[in-house]
Formats: structure tokens, C-alpha cells, sequence
């Protein structure tokens, strides 16, 4: 047919921040906060429908934009985080840009008022290790509470 044209190739997609991270490639960066920034771009010989991006440890949902795209503050479990960010073009052809980020922050630490001896009992992510029963930790204010856990 004369005049048309059909969308035989994947998008090309390339992940700017943290990292820069080509489409169908890995890369590995280490954060030192609890949330990243991702942002990119996309292109396609057809029409980019959407980028989207996931996390192994939780998580996932769309980019804002496709051509330059961002996901502001995606949220990240202490640890090993796989974050995989996929351009999606019109004729349903994918690629993907997989980044493996560390994130350093600690676990959140969250009084609760229910303690029932008055001490501080504490809310952890599943992931992260148990503190022994009767130990102590730095509030930050320098004051040392015992924890129940």
C-alpha cells in the first residue's frame, strides 16, 4: 500500500537520572535516601503509547510524559531494589531499561503510644532486621529509649 507505513520496531528508551541506563541494558547505582528520581526519554518510529516503571520490592505505575519522561520520588525498600522502566510504542512493542538500585536509609523507626510498659514499641519494614528484645536506640536527640520489639 502506498502512503502507509507500519510500526515494525520497538521504541528506544534511555534512563537519564540516576543513572544513565540505555534500553534493553542494566545498570546499578546505590542511593543514599529512601526515594529516587527517575527521568528519561523515549522514541519510536510509530507513536509511543506509555512508559511505565516497576519495583520488584514494590510498587509501580506510570511515567509522566513519554518522549521525556520522569517518575518523581519512586519510593525504595532498604536494600536491593530492581527497577525496571518499559516504553511501550503503539503496535504494543516494548523496551525495557532494568536499574538495580541500593538504597542505604535506615529503617524508619515509628513510636507507638501502645506500648504497655511505657517503653516504645517500634514499626519495621518487613525486610529489615529484628532488633533483640531490650536494646536501645538513638532518638536523635542524643536520649537513649529502650525498645520493645
Amino acid at each position: 500500500m502506498i502512503g502507509t507505513s507500519t510500526d515494525n520496531q520497538p521504541p528506544t528508551l534511555a534512563v537519564s537520572a540516576p543513572i544513565n541506563v540505555a534500553g534493553g541494558a542494566t545498570g546499578s547505582h546505590t542511593a543514599a535516601e529512601a526515594r529516587v528520581t527517575l527521568s528519561g526519554t523515549a522514541a519510536d518510529d510509530g507513536v509511543l503509547s506509555s512508559v511505565v516503571w516497576s519495583n520488584d520490592r514494590g510498587g509501580s505505575g506510570p511515567a509522566i510524559g513519554t518522549t521525556t519522561w520522569t517518575v518523581a520520588t519512586l519510593p525504595l525498600a532498604t536494600g536491593l531494589n530492581t527497577l525496571r522502566v518499559t516504553a511501550y510504542d503503539g503496535a504494543n512493542h516494548s523496551t525495557t531499561a532494568t536499574l538495580l538500585i541500593t538504597s542505604r536509609a535506615a529503617a524508619p523507626i515509628v513510636p507507638s503510644p501502645t506500648a504497655s510498659d511505657g517503653g516504645v514499641s517500634t514499626v519495621r519494614p518487613a525486610d529489615a532486621a529484628p532488633s533483640p528484645t531490650g536494646t536501645s536506640a538513638n532518638c536523635g536527640s542524643g536520649v537513649r529509649t529502650k525498645l520493645n520489639t
